[in-house]
């Protein structure tokens, strides 16, 4: 079995090696800008120079580095008109704008949230909206305008040594600030207008409360919730302390797993394309386009935002013919969600799910020609054990760096749970169903 290769592997992967040097230089963005041209020039000299190839290829190699660098220095640099650039009054009236719920806990909602303006100057930025909870509170709808005097203060850092510091969870997507609002110290003011994203979130509240009005225990709404609709604050810590012991907890975040299995679904439901001229086209495009909606319904979580685009290329290349390399289309989509959203790298998520799959793809194929059984059931059995593998094997000293533990169950709880866990997707797509259209859900058990 011939391991998969890509031209795309030394120049995304130098990119990346740019953007991971760009937190830890102290460069500003004006000095790599002119790092980046210098060292250009200095390229396209050294082209002219004949003979010296390997060292040609070296540079032009290398301006791929200054470009993640420069290009991660770039997005996270403060534009002009940032509100940190203002000279202004700290009690002045500000506007802001929710732009997601970031988060609900039992004393605050959290926000992410943008500047509009800033006493008379219209500005930008984005920050922390803490909204404290009482009784009448009432979560607020991306887009919603909300005027107040308020002063706005940094994040704070965390107390403990070693504690998950969300101020600097908060500093990878560019917010620094927060405002700590209730009902007494703003204005939410009235908009006729709703924007899609509000629409949306209004539809997966209205989901919530028909799960929260069933008789399912708390667990049961809590893995409801985190398996259909991505939100794994609604599972208890014991639980996804449990999955993680065990070496399974990416089964509780909407990822490739289960993006794959809505795609067979999909495939199935619409092989009748298939009869049609152009058929196959219409079909991976008719999945595509439902895959991205979905994914912009419940928010464009990480996990299926990664899936969303991997899957996306995967089925575009080969309905296009450009070959059926995975790695290639893995790799493409990794670099593009690098580009539009920076952010993305920085994430443990984001890291050990990519880690996964290159594992698989790469050391998945040198396990398999360990053996090589007749028998089906063993010939299955043996496949998903060597995938298993490549991907722990890949994933491992990431999680060793972060969690400072390695899940030894974790190949007899894949073998034994995995295989059946599309089997419990689908039951659990059924119960919401039930208790979506059913009149009394609350009778539901």
């Amino acid at each position: 079995m011939k391991l998969p290769q890509s031209p795309l592997f030394i120049p995304i992967t130098l990119f990346t090696f740019g953007g991971v040097l760009s937190f830890i230089l102290p460069f500003s963005f004006q000095k790599s800008l002119k790092l980046g041209l210098v060292f250009l020039i200095l390229t396209l000299l050294i082209q002219l120079v004949e003979n010296l190839k390997p060292i040609k290829t070296a540079f032009l190699y290398s301006c791929f580095l200054f470009l993640g660098l420069i290009y991660f220095k770039g997005y996270y640099t403060p534009a002009q008109n940032h509100f940190l650039h203002l000279k202004k009054n700290a009690h002045d009236l500000k506007q802001v704008e929710i732009q997601s719920l970031l988060g609900s806990y039992t004393f605050s909602n959290n926000y992410r949230g943008k500047i509009i303006s800033w006493g008379n100057h219209k500005t930008t930025g984005s920050i922390l909206i803490r909204q404290d909870k009482d009784s009448t509170t009432k979560v607020w709808s991306s887009g919603q305008k909300i005027l107040t005097n308020k002063i706005i203060v940094p994040i704070k850092k965390s107390l403990n040594p070693g504690q998950f510091s969300y101020k600097d969870y908060l500093a990878n997507k560019k917010i620094t600030h927060q405002l700590n609002l209730n009902s007494t110290n703003c204005i939410v003011l009235s908009s006729k207008s709703k924007t899609l994203r509000s629409y949306c979130e209004n539809l997966e509240r209205k989901a919530f409360e028909k799960i929260e009005q069933t008789s399912l225990s708390s667990s049961s709404q809590g893995m409801l919730k985190a398996l259909l609709f991505a939100d794994r604050n609604a599972l208890d810590e014991k639980i996804k302390n449990d999955y993680a012991k065990a070496g399974v907890i990416h089964l509780l975040a909407l990822s490739g797993l289960h993006i794959g299995l809505i795609v067979v679904l999909l495939l199935i439901v619409l092989k009748p394309l298939e009869k049609l001229k152009y058929g196959y086209l219409l079909r991976s495009i008719s999945v595509i386009l439902f895959l991205w909606l979905f994914a912009f319904f419940i928010g464009f979580p990480p996990s299926v935002t990664r899936a969303v685009c991997m899957f996306s290329f995967i089925v575009i290349g080969r309905a296009l013919h450009f070959g059926k390399s995975t790695f290639h289309y893995t790799l493409l989509s990794f670099f593009v969600l690098l580009l539009f959203h920076p952010p993305y790298l920085k994430p443990i998520g984001f890291q050990l799910s990519y880690l996964a799959v290159f594992g698989i793809l790469l050391i998945h194929p040198l396990l398999q020609r360990l053996w090589n059984p007749q028998n089906l059931f063993l010939k299955r059995y043996w496949e998903w054990t060597t995938v298993c593998l490549a991907a722990q094997t890949a994933v491992s000293p990431v999680s060793i760096h972060y969690f400072h533990q390695f899940p030894s169950l974790f190949l007899v709880s894949n073998l034994l749970i995995i295989p059946f866990f599309g089997l419990f997707l689908i039951f659990c797509m059924l119960v919401f169903f039930y208790i979506s259209f059913r009149p009394h859900s609350n009778d539901c058990s």
